[in-house]
């Protein structure tokens, strides 16, 4: 085909209808993107004698209304889709939800600096730091208070290893080198009982920022039988909310996804 489409849903302009479990099961499946065809999108094509759609994208809201999720719509051409290859689903060109939403906690300076700070205090595996601060993030954004994600000591250190695996830096407080990672990850969050509850949010770091790590075989013999172990139960850091969000914004699309009725 001439712009190498395949297939695409194109539903009217009304953003209210979107609401709807069958159109959510479109673009919750497609970056958070769905098309849409109105009266101005027509006069546009004919100006253009070539297609045209409306692009209706969801993106994380302000900070101040902790993300809520908000349309964002602009007309595009064909060529200003990420159609992906055969067997992909599109992506934006933009960046995605998860990137977008760290580019807004990176513009807020209070959120920016809270977060450096938790980072340290989770080196020097400070709890009660940890846990000051997190409140902090809640009382901005939403989410569960510090003292309902389990054992501090267990949580710091959960979190310290999160806080490597997305930095790339030594986040926690171990002798245990960067370059031994996957021993750093199996002896500090994936084997203690107590820290199992954060694999399914590894498993998401791990995709977007040290995918070999997946591969290492104890690694995935490990995640394996944790995730296993959840049974379907909703995992820690959706429950965990918007604050978690802006310690690991990676997968922040995804837990929005599964928290939507």
């Amino acid at each position: 085909m001439q712009n190498e489409i395949r297939l695409c849903w194109v539903v009217s302009g009304d953003v209210g209808q979107l609401d709807r479990r069958a159109f959510k099961d479109i673009y919750f499946r497609n970056d958070g993107q769905i098309l849409s065809v109105d009266a101005e999108v027509l006069t546009a094509a004919k100006a253009a004698g070539a297609p045209r759609f409306r692009l209706m994208r969801l993106l994380p809201g302000a900070v101040h209304d902790g993300f809520t999720p908000i349309w964002r719509e602009r007309i595009v051409a064909p060529d200003d889709i990420d159609w992906g290859r055969q067997g992909d689903r599109p992506k934006s060109v933009r960046g995605s939800y998860d990137n977008y939403l760290d580019s807004l906690i990176e513009r807020d300076e209070e959120l920016k600096r809270s977060r450096e700070h938790i980072y340290a205090a989770l080196t020097e595996c400070d709890h009660e730091q940890v846990g000051r601060l997190w409140d902090e993030i809640v009382a901005i954004v939403g989410g569960a208070p510090w003292s309902a994600l389990g054992d501090p000591y267990d949580t710091v250190r959960s979190f310290g290893v999160l806080a490597t695996v997305r930095r790339n830096e030594i986040t926690v407080q171990t002798k245990i080198d960067l370059a031994n990672l996957p021993h750093l990850v199996n002896s500090l969050l994936l084997e203690p009982k107590g820290r199992r509850i954060w694999s399914n949010a590894f498993k998401t770091l791990a995709a977007a920022h040290k995918l070999e790590l997946l591969k290492a075989p104890s690694v995935a013999k490990k995640l394996e039988r944790n995730l296993a172990g959840l049974h379907g139960q909703s995992t820690i850091e959706n429950m965990a909310g918007r604050a978690f969000d802006v310690l690991f914004p990676e997968g922040a699309f995804q837990r929005l996804r599964l928290t939507e009725p």
